[in-house]
């Protein structure tokens, strides 16, 4: 089929050895823009790995356009160079769930060889790794490290000594925090905002002081509850939006922030 008019391949792809330099092999997900808008994040598998195939983190980087050959019918150039950002043969096997620091880092969740998961960061520059974490691992909830707005600490969910899950943070040099000591534990993917983190807990939509650590309800318990995909913070930090099944269909709702 034919492309449509102004849309262009971000990312250029090369199926056939020798592979080109800045090209990807597979297919990515999760595109996440940098907050200036001009690199995009993104999740990758390897296709032509096929079943061995792990997954990993990279990012398109503008500047430098790429050619490809047509020495397979699904190879295609890109406006933008790819770069894979971690290996996932050694201490990493596997990246995923990777957010933002800024314009120039990203921190994602690597799979350890033993299985449990901790919080790398690496730097665009040079592709500097760093292991942030050194824990029995990170909740098994699927959820995305999230930044403050100063990127001074680094968000993410991980079992307290009772086994309920709570937010913790890390400074990017490792320091670690625990930020939240509720009774229940924290249920959903969350966001970073000037009012404090956004998340759902005991079948509520939650915000927490990023500071002090307390958690007070934004709406009343749900039966059923909020889904655990996530809870959006609006840009101005006024309003939440989530997601609640209603008569079996997913509904998005909005909560003030007061």
């Amino acid at each position: 089929s034919r492309p449509e008019a102004g849309v262009v391949n971000l990312e250029a792809r090369d199926l056939v050895p020798p592979f080109t330099r800045g090209a990807l092999r597979g297919g990515t997900h999760l595109h996440t823009f940098a907050p200036n808008g001009r690199a995009v994040l993104f999740t990758y598998d390897d296709e032509v790995d096929g079943p061995n195939s792990r997954r990993t983190v990279g990012v398109c980087l503008p500047g430098e356009a790429v050619t490809v050959p047509r020495t397979h019918p699904r190879n295609h150039d890109g406006t933008h160079y790819a770069l894979l950002l971690a290996r996932t043969d050694g201490e990493i096997v596997r990246a995923s769930e990777e957010s933002w620091l800024g314009d120039r880092a990203v921190v994602f969740q690597g799979q350890l060889p033993e299985g449990h998961r901790e919080l790398f960061l690496v730097f665009l520059l040079d592709t500097t790794l760093r292991r942030l974490t050194y824990t029995r691992g990170l909740s098994s909830l699927r959820h995305w490290p999230r930044p403050s707005p100063d990127l001074s600490r680094i968000a993410f969910l991980m079992e307290d000594d009772f086994g309920l899950t709570q937010l913790w943070t890390v400074t990017p040099r490792g320091k670690m925090r625990q930020l939240t000591r509720n009774v229940a534990s924290i249920s959903s993917a969350f966001t970073w905002g000037a009012p404090g983190i956004a998340h759902v807990l005991d079948w509520s939509v939650c915000i927490t002081d990023a500071d002090t650590g307390e958690t007070r309800r934004l709406t009343q318990p749900s039966d059923p509850p909020p889904r655990p995909e996530a809870c959006v913070l609006s840009p101005d930090g006024r309003s939440v939006a989530f997601v609640r099944p209603v008569d079996g269909f997913n509904q998005v709702f909005v909560v003030d922030v007061v």
